[in-house]
């Protein structure tokens, strides 16, 4: 299990008696990009949409998880009574506008302030280049979304975490077949999390100086990803894809000296 997964976990758990404000709910989302199906996630995350009128979405993630476990009876109760809001209409904020999530903060300072350091180039070409794949392979499925914790961003493409600043390493989804790759980034330092349920790949934590020079296997391992990944299900959170963060990455790939 990776550090930013426990630590998610562990605010998960001390906003457990808050399941309903916005910060239980990104946390809980972001806890499904990195373990989709969570048992106990997905039943915070849809409980908290619940309480905050948003039905329809409670539903998806509801039938994500129980697509993984569907021996748990407290996921389906909540999904009759997602699916009960929705028929009768008896929710009291039906009809509110959507969470869009954290919006206050500035791009260049986010991307800045997550990549800055030894690696830079390289990781911003790197998640611009997820960007472009996922969008070329299935683009209503892929969103840039910040993360208010850790201050930081997370490219993603399908059900499961893409790629995502994280401390002084860059986070990179690959299929768990790549074993090559894998065994390369843990010879310079890389650390590797538990394979997700929902899709047969896992998170590398590579070092952000040394995404230069695994760029192309990276990459090419993570291409296999997407298509997994892309094909499982959308993100959970999609709702919170930020354009103009989406379009300052691009941008800034762009201006950099090409690989």
């Amino acid at each position: 299990m990776s550090e930013e997964l426990e630590q998610l976990r562990r605010r998960s758990d001390e906003l457990g008696a808050e399941l309903g404000t916005e910060e239980a709910v990104e946390t809980n989302a972001a806890i499904l990009d990195l373990d989709p199906g969570d048992p106990k996630a997905t039943n915070r995350l849809g409980i908290g949409l619940l309480s905050r009128g948003r039905a329809a979405e409670a539903q998806r993630v509801l039938e994500r998880g129980l697509a993984i476990h569907p021996e748990n009876s407290i996921m389906r109760k909540r999904l009759e009574e997602a699916k009960k809001l929705q028929t009768v209409g008896t929710a009291g904020n039906q009809g509110k506008a959507p969470i869009v999530g954290w919006t206050d903060f500035e791009p260049e300072e986010l991307v800045e302030s997550s990549l800055g350091g030894p690696g830079r180039e390289a990781c911003i070409h790197f998640c611009a280049a997820s960007i472009r794949a996922s969008e070329s392979i299935d683009l209503t499925r892929t969103a840039v979304t910040p993360v208010k914790s850790g201050h930081r961003f997370r490219v993603i493409g399908g059900i499961f975490t893409g790629v995502a600043p994280w401390r002084d390493t860059l986070s990179i989804a690959v299929p768990v077949t790549e074993r090559s790759v894998i065994e390369r980034a843990v010879r310079v330092g890389g650390q590797v999390g538990t394979p997700a349920k929902a899709v047969p790949c896992v998170e590398v934590l590579v070092p952000r100086a040394a995404v230069d020079e695994l760029f192309d296997e990276l990459l090419a391992a993570h291409i296999e990803h997407l298509k997994l990944s892309l094909e499982a299900a959308p993100p959970t959170h999609q709702n919170k894809h930020h354009p103009a963060l989406r379009a300052h990455i691009l941008d800034r790939a762009d201006a950099l000296r090409p690989r």
